[in-house]
């Protein structure tokens, strides 16, 4: 829900709008497609996406699909068209794209820091050892298959 000052129509105004969105995860969680448009509750009579006889039918104001490069999530690629609303200019629609590289830091000094070499040495073994568990799992589900079908 967002409250928010109005002047589109020369006069000290407010407008409150409720945004509804639906989200769903595809491609074993690596496409996330969101569609979804604001509500208005009061004030101005909303934004382009909820004015006039279209209001209805014009659910999927806002879309975003976003899809995960790396298993890890630190690297994401991110597409987006959204209805927005700006004080003086009124309403406004921003479209774009992103290419989203995500870090975690324990503090603010590793922000400004090399990774040190335990750290890599550490996440190199991480990643092996995933990759260990993955074929492991893939070998029991095959073998586990070629008994059913022997039996």
């Amino acid at each position: 829900m967002t409250n928010q000052a109005d002047y589109s129509s020369g006069a000290n105004g407010s407008r409150t709008d409720l945004n509804v969105a639906f989200r769903r995860q595809l491609l074993n969680n690596r496409l996330s497609v969101r569609v979804g448009t604001d509500i208005p509750l009061s004030g101005s009579s909303g934004t382009q996406a909820t004015q006039g006889t279209s209001a209805a039918s014009n659910l999927a104001g806002d879309v975003s699909i976003e899809y995960t490069i790396l298993r890890d999530g630190r690297l994401r690629l991110r597409a987006f068209r959204q209805n927005g609303y700006e004080d003086i200019d009124g309403a406004i629609v921003r479209t774009g794209g992103a290419l989203v590289f995500q870090r975690d830091f324990k503090d603010v000094s590793e922000l400004f820091t090399k990774v040190a070499g335990e750290v890599k040495r550490e996440r190199r073994e991480n990643r092996k050892q995933e990759k260990v568990d993955k074929k492991t799992e893939k070998d029991s589900t095959h073998v586990a298959t070629d008994s059913a079908l022997a039996d």
